[in-house]
């Protein structure tokens, strides 16, 4: 039986931002080739808040060298172990962004590294570890006993589209005064978040008409945690956002909400799950 609290919920949230916030910024600057220093910032922060996410896991793991053992015991089916490797993975290549587009103390490495490795290599690897990453944090849900996390083979599929949003609202922050990204980041956003309730319908449904118990996943649809995931999620997080996108002026607040309801989405799924 798992016990996992807010830390857990912090780091699969980070996380998953981490991979989104890659993720969008490797795709903007391979599609429109985009060289703006502010741009390229998201490599740093794609680091800074894997590292914080990582400080979380050890810190709920109690003691450092279990994630050190779940790294250096590798265990080809173990979601831990895989995802301990796609973090180190994950770690190393934003760094080697971060550096290769630094113009202070990292730039030396990063000159290093494009010796070895071509950029537009680099690009792709990160890409595609992102989509990993950010999906591993559901799937390492569903790879438990609690049964509705594992009665559904939905929570990857959520757990990525919705880092992916957040990466890009991340982002949005931070180039607020950039036009053509805020439009073009509106756009990416939409489309995650209607993919994102796609996706939210088939987890219910697959909840509902499949094999856990009406006492199992009450918690997630009704009560404090039914709050959590329909209005702060869903509502607030997703349907709210989607209709500022839709009507209204060019805004900040649509993508704040955006992260709050990704945080809370997975803080309702995470403690729903382990009432009994």
């Amino acid at each position: 039986m798992v016990h996992w609290g807010l830390l857990i919920v912090l780091y699969l949230f980070l996380a998953g931002m981490a991979g989104g916030i890659l993720f969008t910024t490797t795709m903007y600057e391979v599609f429109y080739n985009d060289t703006s220093s502010k741009i390229k910032k998201g490599y740093f922060y794609a680091f800074i808040i894997l590292i914080i996410s990582v400080v979380f896991l050890i810190f709920d793991l109690e003691r450092p060298e279990r994630f050190l053992n779940m790294i250096f015991a590798y265990k080809f089916f173990s979601p831990m172990s895989v995802g301990s490797w796609a973090l180190l993975f994950f770690g190393i290549v934003s760094f080697s962004l971060m550096a290769i587009n630094s113009q202070g103390v990292f730039s030396g490495i990063g000159n290093i590294i494009l010796k070895f490795i071509p950029y537009k290599a680099i690009l792709l690897i990160g890409a595609a570890l992102s989509v990993f990453l950010s999906a591993y944090t559901g799937v390492l849900l569903s790879e438990t006993t609690i049964s509705i996390w594992s009665a559904t083979p939905f929570l990857g599929a959520l757990f990525l589209t919705s880092g992916v949003s957040c990466g890009v609202c991340f982002l949005m922050f931070l180039n607020k005064e950039d036009h053509i990204f805020l439009s073009k980041g509106k756009i990416l956003d939409n489309l995650c978040l209607l993919l994102e309730m796609a996706i939210i319908l088939f987890f219910v449904l697959s909840l509902t008409i499949g094999y856990v118990s009406y006492n199992e996943i009450k918690h997630i649809l009704s009560g404090f945690y039914g709050f959590l995931f329909i209005g702060v999620g869903i509502i607030l997080g997703i349907v709210i956002p989607l209709f500022m996108n839709a009507f209204a002026k060019k805004s900040l607040i649509s993508p704040a909400l955006v992260l709050v309801g990704g945080f809370f989405l997975r803080y309702a799924i995470v403690f729903a799950g382990q009432i009994r």
